[in-house]
């Protein structure tokens, strides 16, 4: 199968170790958004394949990033009862 089409998989965000390498980049102080980014840009780099990462750091703050053609995301704040929507 050709994982560098549109299409996600979890076999190429396990081998980069995804969930880990942001949060290593958030603890070091990286901003969530900047985090999910980067390891996209890696996952794409070292295997060809695409995805997506939801990035939420203690403070919660979020961030997200993917490049499949698109993810959908919802996140809520507390603080302003704001919903947010991105499909």
């Amino acid at each position: 199968r050709d994982w560098s089409s549109d299409v996600c998989s979890s076999d190429l965000i396990m081998k980069v170790v995804m969930a880990k390498g942001a949060n290593d980049r958030v603890a070091a102080g990286m901003p969530p958004a900047a985090a999910a980014r980067w390891m996209v840009d890696e996952m794409t780099r070292r295997t060809g394949g695409r995805g997506g990462l939801i990035v939420v750091d203690r403070t919660g703050r979020a961030g997200w990033a993917f490049s499949t053609a698109n993810m959908s995301v919802a996140t809520i704040s507390s603080a302003t009862e704001r919903v947010d929507v991105s499909i």
